[in-house]
C-alpha cells in the first residue's frame, strides 16, 4: 500500500490548490474541509463498489449491471470518483 503524504492526499483528492487572487483564496480550514469531504465520499463509494462485488449474478441483473461491469467498477482507484458524484453532499 502506498504511503500517503498530505501533499499526495491533496493531489489524489482533486481539491484545487493553485494560487488565487487574495479575495478568492480559500482558508486552510476550507481546504481541509474539502479534502475531508472528498475522502469521505471516496470511502462511501468504495464501500458501494465492494458491495457490488458481493452481489449475486441475479441481484446484479435486477439492477441492470453485468458481472463484468461490476468487476470494472470494483477495480477503480480510491479517488477515481464518477463525475456526477464529485459534488455529492451526502
Amino acid at each position: 500500500m502506498e504511503h500517503l503524504t498530505l501533499r499526495r492526499l491533496v493531489q489524489l483528492s482533486g481539491v484545487r490548490t493553485s494560487p488565487r487572487k487574495k479575495s478568492q483564496s480559500a482558508s486552510f480550514g476550507e481546504k481541509l474541509a474539502q479534502i475531508v469531504a472528498r475522502f469521505k465520499l471516496a470511502r462511501r463509494i468504495r464501500r458501494e463498489r465492494l458491495y457490488l462485488d458481493r452481489m449475486s449474478d441475479h441481484q446484479l441483473r435486477d439492477i441492470g449491471i453485468s458481472r463484468e461491469r461490476a468487476r470494472q467498477e470494483v477495480c477503480r482507484g480510491f479517488f477515481d470518483l464518477p463525475e456526477h458524484r464529485r459534488d455529492d453532499g451526502h
